[in-house]
């Protein structure tokens, strides 16, 4: 059954006009009188008080079960007030997912459902607990047009008077928009004056704030601290509250009364310094700035305090004048003795203590500077090592920290110099490591009182600055000896270098003219060390030139002294020597090069080449004595390897001349100086371009492009054509495979490199060989290996070699064919593959019969054995059709093509 509302029957329609004017006018009566129910029950709330007595009278006057007014954030309902069945319930949560409230939301307008909600929203599970049957909610609004809650009014039965409840709803909505709105601003308010006083008592520096009579409302925990202040008691008293209760800052108060009175009266922020003292003895600097605030009336309001610990830049402030003078000290050069006397003066004079530098040398305290220490005291703990409980110094710098003893009549760590103190009048001291830039303890600085003390901020940090200037101090001098050291020493080898050995020479020189005595001077070239630089790196080319300097030291000994001239040159200087021992100590030192050093893992074999002047004999100045040495070396070097060779005169020339271009090919191999240049080759009867040879050129930085005919033959006899081939070999092949790469007609070359003999016996070349195809990437069999005849004076080994490069895929050419030991016997026992006609022949072919007869030989003996026949130095049509009509197969020469640039060739390989 329907329960009977006592509201005016507003569905039934009347049966006349008066009957109709009458129940509107019950109804608007009714309409009025709950309005002025509600308005008048309501008038005197605010707050969540007015929310709750909303609800009720709204669920009243409406015959509703509920009523509730929430706030709405984002997709959440939070309830402020809810009525339930006649009393009010806990506040809770919701989604507003899935629910008649999320309408009202989105769609900002009052929502009816007035009966049957359950079935609209049936994901509402609230709707089902509570069993409601009709709903009617109106959102409220901010100023800004957003949600900010909603007003919700809901029943177990169908909404019989929905005209009603919608108009009260409406009417009601505007103030609780209005209550909600100052409810959340209040709540703001809250939380940003909680997280304002949560800043201000986290913060470090003193905020105070006072009302307009003085008293105290909000100090941070820094202040009560600082003045020793009770939490629950501060409040509401006074600056002459404060004076008459706490005695140890009262002159502190009086002097805070005063700048009070003082900023109200400025009617501005003002800012001033104080000291204040602490009851432990120390005392701090601090930098306050009041801020008086009035109201709109003029009436003083608020005075906001704030106050800065600067105790830190007033002591760099105060220190600073003597801590430039320190710095101009440095930077002007004083000696380390002078600056570090002056930083104990100026830190006794601000402190009150006795000073003392130590450094430390192997795990030792040494005695540095302590002008007003005892001098017995000083003597007696110079050298002390270092440990965990050695006084202040020697543990501090043994745990590299800062360690303070306020008394050393009673702490542990000076029971073994406790006594030594005491009798010296040294009753506490304090000590701090000196370090350097990687932390890394140099030694200590120590600040020692004849009486029991405890260190305040100020002297902590005094000591500290005082620290860290000595170890400015003791960087720069580091830093200048290691630059002095580095003026005179191989950075790589730490001998002497050659600016230092030429004073040690000159010195030597001085003393042998007054004693009479003779000096000799050694000069070292390594052989074959270039080759193992270039084929297994500088790196380990540079351990090998340790471990060689390493060896001559142990020879040498204090015998003289061993120097690095640079790159693999060493020079050794023996004062007051002979001959004899001069020859014995050079053997020695060839005797121990070559046993093998033994580096990352692999055996490398070296020997030396030595050269030997000596004084008065050779010259009596360090240029001469070097010079002739050099000379010696370069004798020696030319006769063999591991060899010695006084100076000797009548060898000097031209063999300075020699010592010159040896030094300058060197310098070239370094500075890549040699370049390449390609001379194709063409099949004589097709004409086509089969093939290239590389030849090697000098740019010379001054005089330019150097022929090979100018220091090939010089490079084979000292041995440098070996370092200078393999750079050839590898360019060769470097470029070869950049043409390939680039090759859009898919041609392909041979490359021709020639190959001295004394490279041809090096034992590691088809390794060497192997190595660069496969680093560049060349396909061996368009590799050709050029070697002269001469390497027929050894035919056995010659075809081993030969055998070898054939079995890695590269053809071989027998280069300057003719010219020297021609034999049927090793053209049929060599496995080559070409034959190359000497330019000699090709010279004056075209005039000289014997000439004729020779090339024609050469090219029937060639296609006898069926090798390839190829002429070099072909410079004219008339030689050409003379060879094609002798059957030579291939042909270079000015007359086919000069020798160019890679650049050049590629243009013919590409476009031909």
């Amino acid at each position: 059954m329907k329960k009977q509302l006592n509201s005016p029957n507003i569905d039934h329609k009347p049966r006349n006009t008066t009957e109709a004017f009458i129940a509107l006018q019950n109804e608007n009566d009714y309409l009025k009188k709950t309005i002025l129910d509600i308005a008048q029950g309501i008038e005197s709330e605010v707050a969540e008080s007015f929310f709750i007595h909303l609800v009720q009278y709204l669920a009243r006057a409406l015959k509703c079960s509920y009523a509730f007014i929430a706030e709405v954030d984002h997709h959440c309902v939070k309830t402020i007030a809810m009525y339930k069945q006649g009393e009010m319930i806990e506040q809770f949560e919701y989604n507003l997912e899935h629910t008649p409230c999320e309408n009202v939301v989105n769609e900002k307008r009052l929502c009816c459902y007035q009966e049957f909600v359950q079935n609209l929203f049936p994901l509402d599970s609230d709707l089902t607990r509570f069993d409601i049957q009709s709903y009617l909610g109106i959102p409220l609004l901010h100023v800004d047009g957003s949600v900010i809650g909603i007003l919700v009014v809901m029943n177990d039965q169908p909404i019989h008077d929905r005209t009603l409840a919608e108009t009260i709803l409406k009417i009601f909505s505007f103030r609780a928009s209005a209550e909600l709105i100052r409810l959340l601003e209040e709540k703001k308010l809250k939380i940003s004056e909680q997280n304002l006083l949560t800043l201000i008592h986290t913060m470090p520096d003193i905020v105070v704030f006072k009302d307009g009579k003085g008293r105290w409302v909000e100090a941070n925990n820094t202040v009560l601290q600082l003045f020793e202040l009770e939490q629950d008691t501060y409040k509401g008293k006074t600056n002459s509250d404060f004076q008459k209760t706490n005695e140890f800052h009262r002159e502190m108060f009086i002097t805070c009364e005063e700048t009070d009175q003082e900023a109200w009266e400025a009617r501005k922020p003002i800012i001033f310094e104080e000291e204040i003292k602490r009851s432990n003895g120390a005392s701090l600097m601090v930098e306050y700035t009041k801020v008086p605030i009035f109201d709109h009336k003029g009436s003083r309001q608020w005075l906001i305090v704030i106050g800065r610990d600067i105790t830190d830049r007033k002591l760099v402030q105060d220190n600073l004048l003597g801590q430039n003078d320190i710095l101009e000290m440095i930077a002007k050069g004083k000696s380390i003795g002078d600056i570090l006397h002056r930083i104990i003066e100026l830190v006794e004079q601000q402190s009150g203590a006795i000073c003392s530098i130590l450094l430390l040398e192997n795990e030792q305290l040494k005695h540095c500077a302590a002008p007003n220490l005892p001098e017995s005291y000083v003597r007696a703990i110079d050298g002390v090592e270092i440990g965990p409980a050695v006084g202040s110094c020697g543990t501090a710098a043994f745990y590299n920290t800062k360690i303070i003893v306020s008394d050393i009549g009673n702490d542990p760590l000076w029971n073994d110099y406790r006594e030594l103190a005491l009798v010296h009048g040294l009753r506490a001291c304090w000590s701090v490591p000196i370090t350097d830039k990687n932390n890394q303890v140099l030694g200590t600085f120590a600040m020692y009182y004849k009486a029991p003390h405890s260190p305040q901020t100020y002297e902590l940090k005094l000591i500290e600055r005082a620290a860290y200037l000595v170890s400015l101090v003791i960087e720069r001098d580091k830093a200048e000896a290691t630059i002095r050291h580095l003026a005179f020493h191989d950075s790589l080898t730490k001998l002497p270098n050659r600016k230092s050995f030429q004073h040690m020479l000159e010195q030597a020189i001085v003393d042998a003219k007054q004693n009479d005595q003779i000096v000799s001077v050694l000069y070292l070239d390594l052989d074959r060390f270039k080759m193992i630089n270039d084929s297994m790196g500088h790196s380990l080319g540079d351990v090998l030139l340790q471990n060689v300097s390493d060896r001559l030291k142990t020879i040498i000994m204090d015998r003289g002294v061993v120097s690095r001239q640079g790159g693999d040159e060493f020079t050794i200087l023996l004062p007051d020597t002979s001959k004899e021992e001069t020859e014995v100590i050079a053997k020695s030192i060839m005797v121990a090069l070559t046993i093998p050093f033994h580096i990352q893992d692999q055996d490398l074999y070296i020997s030396t080449s030595i050269g030997i002047s000596m004084f008065p004999l050779d010259g009596s100045t360090f240029e001469t004595l070097i010079k002739h040495a050099d000379i010696a070396m370069y004798q020696a070097k030319k006769q063999g390897e591991n060899l010695h060779q006084f100076y000797v005169k009548e060898n000097e020339y031209p063999a300075s001349e020699h010592v010159e271009l040896y030094r300058n090919l060197r310098k070239a191999l370094d500075n890549n100086e040699f370049v390449l240049v390609y001379q194709p080759q063409y099949d004589i009867e097709t004409k086509e371009f089969i093939g290239i040879e590389a030849l090697i050129r000098w740019n010379h930085p001054e005089k330019g492009i150097i022929s090979p005919l100018q220091f090939i033959p010089f490079a084979e006899e000292v041995g440098l054509i070996v370092p200078i081939g393999k750079w050839v070999l590898h360019e060769a092949c470097k470029q070869w495979r950049l043409w390939m790469d680039h090759n859009y007609l898919g041609r392909t070359l041979k490359m021709s490199v020639n190959l001295s003999s004394r490279q041809m016996y090096e034992p590691d070349l088809i390794e060497l060989i192997s190595k660069i195809l496969n680093e560049t990437g060349m396909d061996p069999h368009f590799l050709e290996i050029e070697v002269t005849e001469s390497i027929t004076m050894n035919l056995d080994r010659a075809t081993m070699l030969l055998s070898k490069l054939k079995g890695i895929g590269v053809s071989i050419s027998i280069d300057d064919f003719g010219t020297g030991f021609s034999s049927l016997a090793y053209l049929k026992n060599f496995p080559i593959d070409r034959i190359k006609i000497d330019r000699t022949f090709i010279k004056d072919l075209s005039n000289d019969i014997s000439d004729q007869n020779i090339v024609k030989t050469i090219i029937a003996l060639g296609i006898n054995l069926n090798l390839k026949v190829i002429a070099e130095g072909v410079e004219s049509e008339e030689q050409l059709n003379l060879l094609r009509n002798y059957g030579c197969h291939e042909a270079q020469g000015y007359f086919l093509g000069l020798p160019m640039s890679a650049g050049n060739i590629a243009k013919i390989i590409y476009t031909e």
